[in-house]
C-alpha cells in the first residue's frame, strides 16, 4: 500500500534535465490577486442633427467676430473733440488719429471702434497734458466722442531758455510758444534756483509762487508806471525779484508784509528818485523801513 502511494507521488513530478518541478497548482487563499474591473462607458450617440447645429453655431460665431473686427463698417470715421483749456481740440484729435494709424501687436486694428484702446489714449493724453477730466465714448458704428477739461494756467515758467504753462500748484501743463508768451496775461517766472522741473512739476516752493501771484495782482494797479517784465527766483533765500520793464529789479522779502514793501518802493520812486528811477539797477525794500538801491 505504501509503495503504491509513493509511485503516485513520483508520477506527479516531471523532470526537465536534473530539475524536478510539479505541474500541480497551489494557491494561497490569503494572497489572492484582486481582479481589476474595467468600467465601460456607454458610447455617446450624438445625432447628425445636433452635430450640424453645433457646427453652424460655431461657424456663425466665427463669422460674427471676423465681421466685427475686420469689417470696414466699424472703422472709426469721425472724431468729435470738445473741451476747455489751451491744448486745443485739434491737438487732441491728432493724438487720436495717430493711435488709429497704429496696430497693437500688428494684429489688433486700432481703427476698429470695438478694439480702439481708450486706456492707451487716456494714458497718452494724461502723460502729455495736465487734465482735470477726460472722457472717451464710443458711438456706434464709427465715431469717437472725447471731452476734456485742462487744468487752468496760473503762470509761465522760464527755465533753461524754455517756457512752460503751469497751474497754481506748479504742475507743468504744456510748453509755451515764445512768440505768444509776452501776450499772455500770466506772470512769467524766471527760475534761476537749483530747484528744477522734475516729473512735470516745478520744484519752486509754494511760498514763492504765492508771493509772485500776490505781486502780480498788485503791480497790475500800477501797470502804467511799473510794468512788470518777469519775476525772478534765484538762490537768494526768501527773495523774489521783480524785473521792471526798462527799469530796475525790485527785491521783495516773501516773509515780510508785501503791501508795506510796495509802499516803500512807491515813496522812493515818486519822492526821491523820480526820473532817475529807470537808471537804477536794483531797489531793495526787504529790510524794515530801510531802502537800498544802486
Amino acid at each position: 500500500m505504501l509503495s503504491n502511494n509513493r509511485q503516485k507521488f513520483k508520477n506527479s513530478l516531471k523532470t526537465k534535465g536534473k530539475l524536478r518541478y510539479s505541474t500541480k497548482n497551489y494557491q494561497n487563499p490569503f494572497f489572492q490577486k484582486s481582479t481589476k474591473r474595467v468600467l465601460s462607458l456607454p458610447r455617446a450617440n450624438i445625432s447628425w442633427r445636433i452635430k450640424m447645429i453645433s457646427f453652424s453655431t460655431l461657424l456663425l460665431l466665427v463669422t460674427a467676430v471676423i465681421f466685427l473686427v475686420y469689417s470696414h463698417y466699424f472703422d472709426i470715421q469721425k472724431v468729435v473733440v470738445s473741451g476747455t483749456g489751451q491744448i486745443g481740440d485739434q491737438t487732441i484729435e491728432e493724438h487720436v488719429w495717430k493711435q488709429i494709424g497704429d496696430n497693437i501687436l500688428t494684429i489688433i486694428p486700432q481703427r476698429n471702434i470695438f478694439l480702439f484702446s481708450t486706456t492707451r489714449l487716456t494714458e497718452t493724453l494724461n502723460r502729455k497734458y495736465a487734465l482735470n477730466r477726460l472722457t472717451i465714448q464710443r458711438k456706434l458704428p464709427n465715431s469717437l466722442v472725447i471731452n476734456y477739461h485742462e487744468k487752468e494756467y496760473a503762470f509761465i515758467l522760464e527755465e533753461n531758455d524754455n517756457y512752460y504753462y503751469a497751474d497754481k500748484h506748479g504742475a507743468i501743463i504744456t510748453e509755451a510758444n515764445l512768440l505768444e508768451v509776452s501776450e499772455r496775461d500770466y506772470p512769467i517766472i524766471l527760475n534761476l534756483s537749483d530747484n528744477r522741473i522734475y516729473n512735470d512739476q516745478t520744484q519752486i516752493e509754494t511760498e514763492y509762487l504765492e508771493t509772485v501771484f500776490t505781486l502780480f495782482n498788485i503791480f497790475k494797479s500800477y501797470s502804467e508806471e511799473l510794468k512788470v517784465e518777469r519775476f525772478i527766483i534765484d538762490k537768494e533765500i526768501n527773495t523774489v525779484k521783480v524785473a521792471i520793464l526798462a527799469g530796475p529789479q525790485i527785491y521783495i522779502n516773501i516773509n515780510n508784509d508785501i503791501d508795506k514793501q510796495i509802499n516803500k518802493l512807491l515813496v522812493i520812486k515818486n519822492e526821491k528818485l523820480k526820473d532817475d528811477f529807470a537808471n537804477k539797477i536794483y531797489i531793495d525794500v526787504r529790510y524794515g523801513d530801510s531802502v537800498y538801491y544802486r
